[in-house]
């Protein structure tokens, strides 16, 4: 007898937790200020950062591959671009006046990838790159919100590589 108040108890406390674990009770605690409200994201990552290609001859193509994950509960539509800007043009290039040149963004690559709640996908691409010797900045960008990027030198060809 002394037992059958803890056992109520109990069974109270097991219902309850179950409640709080579905969508309406999830809900309800949420509108009581109990629990923040869950978080929705989406990731993007490159696939292996070790491998990015960090030498690039001019017209020669850039193995790229990375990963977008849907961390939301809804089907998404997700438009990515890869792009690359020159940081550092030599003095002179790109100016009629022999000026300061401006940072050249070039679009390499681009599309649409589709994914399901908790679904991820590996994009994996080979644009061709035009650039100058100097620094270049390759970012890939998701629904230009996100972005990822790294940066890698350009040379005349692989032999002129210093250092």
């Amino acid at each position: 007898m002394r037992r059958r108040p803890y056992l109520i108890l109990l069974a109270f406390v097991v219902a309850v937790g179950g409640l709080v674990q579905t969508p309406p009770g999830r809900s309800l605690l949420e509108s009581a200020g109990l629990v923040g409200a869950t978080e929705h994201y989406s990731e993007l990552a490159f696939t292996d950062p070790g491998q990015l290609q960090r030498v690039l001859v001019g017209g020669s193509e850039l193995p790229l591959a990375f990963s977008i994950h849907n961390a939301t509960d809804q089907r998404r539509t997700y438009t990515w671009s890869v792009t690359a800007t020159a940081q550092n043009a030599a003095p002179g290039a790109g100016t009629a006046q022999g000026g300061a040149a401006q940072n050249a963004v070039q679009r390499l690559d681009g599309g649409q990838t589709v994914l399901a709640p908790d679904e991820d996908a590996t994009i994996t691409t080979r644009p061709r790159v035009m650039c100058r010797p100097g620094t270049l900045r390759v970012e890939v960008r998701l629904d230009d919100r996100r972005a990822i990027a790294y940066q890698a030198e350009c040379v005349n060809d692989i032999g002129s590589r210093q250092g």
